[in-house]
């Protein structure tokens, strides 16, 4: 079992407490549009990820010499910077957290496209053996 498989368990579980917090405790902060917008964008990037990131810690069991870690790393990171400055952001109000949003996402981006191209060295790699 891979760190990443861990990380994935957890971030779905806190997935679905937050979206359970946020329908329940935090109602009353989440009233304007825009707030509960970004609360709900930063719960279902936390979920999407976290799924993403199982998948990814099975390739890392699978394919260990295909440096599919970067992948998990950079997105496990980015999820809990671009989700959590989001969350802190609506649940608190305190704006300065929001600037470091855009490393989360652009950590989730670079993620993303490593997976595809460690996906397309290892397609290539066995195709020519």
């Amino acid at each position: 079992m891979t760190i990443f498989l861990i990380l994935a368990a957890i971030l779905g579980a806190s997935a679905l407490l937050i979206g359970s917090l946020g329908a329940h405790l935090w109602q009353d902060l989440l009233t304007d549009p825009d707030t509960l917008g970004r609360f709900h964008r930063a719960e279902n990037y936390l979920f999407y990820h976290a799924l993403g990131l199982a998948v990814v810690a099975q390739l890392v069991e699978r394919f260990p010499a295909q440096k599919f870690q970067s992948v998990g790393w950079c997105l496990a990171v980015g999820v809990i910077i671009f989700s959590g400055s989001l969350l802190v952001y609506s649940v608190t109000g305190f704006q300065p957290i929001i600037k470091i949003t855009p490393l989360g996402g652009s950590l989730l981006i670079l993620g993303w496209i490593l997976l595809g191209i460690r996906s397309w060295q290892m397609y290539r790699w066995h195709r020519n053996r």
